[in-house]
């Protein structure tokens, strides 16, 4: 368990073999962080990145540690700014995805 910057990422939780990325920002990530104990339980490790900072996001270092852990979880409060800015960029990039089959 570390906090520590990476990749110019504030990574508050991650475990050698993490299998899921949750990105938090503001009120989740208290959240995301009792999530991410809930699911060690279970076996399953979670990367808990801080996004303090979401004008800008970071959006290549999220996709970095997605690709990483082969997932990604964004926490979000409905209707927030912190709940658009960090997850519009990710279903812009999905959908782009998808379209290339």
């Amino acid at each position: 368990m570390i906090e520590a910057f990476w990749r110019s990422l504030k990574v508050l939780l991650a475990y050698a073999h993490d299998r899921l990325t949750i990105v938090a920002a503001g009120i989740t990530v208290h959240e995301a962080l009792e999530g991410a104990e809930v699911l060690r339980e279970k076996g399953i490790f979670a990367r808990i990145i801080d996004a303090y900072s979401v004008k800008p996001l970071h959006v290549h270092g999220i996709r970095d540690a997605a690709r990483e852990t082969n997932h990604v979880l964004v926490a979000h409060w409905p209707g927030s700014a912190s709940s658009t800015a960090t997850t519009e960029p990710f279903t812009l990039t999905c959908a782009r995805d998808r379209s290339r089959g």
